[in-house]
């Protein structure tokens, strides 16, 4: 995969993406690469871009990136890096009994981040292993933490419920797994529950949409 780098507002205004000579310039199209754009292969060299507390001026603009003191409601000059993710080949999509199993397997007595990867699996994680402050372009979502021994994770998951409970959570990933593969988005966000309000589709329409993408998939670089 290749990885390119943005910096955005709350209500995308302003969207700029870093460049070969380490300008911020405006993006017209986040879903493609430009070539003047600044992109590479290394995950290492994408994370180590995204510093904190930064000002900068762009076209006579002045923005803050990530600011100290954190960000202020409706300030369209306060950003947030972005990344996206190109692939060559239509990847393998996840598979709900490797979520499952993953679970099932999991230790109850640790804070678990469910984690869907590039790679289309799902892994558990715990927070000293998440980057912080920083879009790790591995990562397709990020679940919400489960709390250690909340019985989310590992044996003491309820038998009669755990095929909803993973069905839920395996929605979420395929739908953000979509959002991914049709707007190259890396690293959102996601809780644990689907919120009645949540425009989440069906599974089966996912797998749908799936199917179309595949079907008509051509390489993005």
């Amino acid at each position: 995969m290749k990885y390119t780098l943005n910096i955005e507002s709350s209500y995308r205004s302003n969207i700029f993406r870093l460049t070969q000579n380490k300008y911020w310039a405006p993006c017209a199209d986040v879903t493609v690469i430009n070539e003047d754009d600044y992109c590479t292969t290394n995950r290492i060299d994408i994370v180590s871009q995204q510093r904190r507390n930064v000002k900068i001026t762009i076209d006579s603009g002045n923005f803050e990136i990530h600011p100290e003191m954190g960000t202020e409601l409706g300030n369209e000059n306060q950003l947030h890096y972005e990344i996206y993710g190109f692939r060559q080949t239509y990847p393998t999509p996840p598979d709900e009994n490797q979520l499952m199993d993953l679970l099932i397997n999991g230790n109850d007595d640790v804070r678990n981040i469910l984690i869907l990867k590039t790679d289309g699996i799902f892994y558990l994680l715990q927070q000293h292993q998440i980057l912080d402050y920083a879009s790790n372009p591995e990562y397709v979502v990020q679940f919400e933490g489960f709390q250690a021994s909340n019985g989310y994770v590992g044996s003491s998951i309820n038998d009669n419920h755990i095929r909803n409970y993973v069905q839920n959570l395996f929605r979420i990933g395929i739908f953000h797994w979509v959002n991914h593969l049709k707007f190259k988005i890396l690293h959102d966000q996601a809780d644990i529950q689907i919120h009645p309000n949540d425009q989440v589709p069906e599974i089966l329409a996912l797998f749908d949409e799936l199917h179309q993408i595949q079907t008509n998939w051509k390489p993005d670089y």
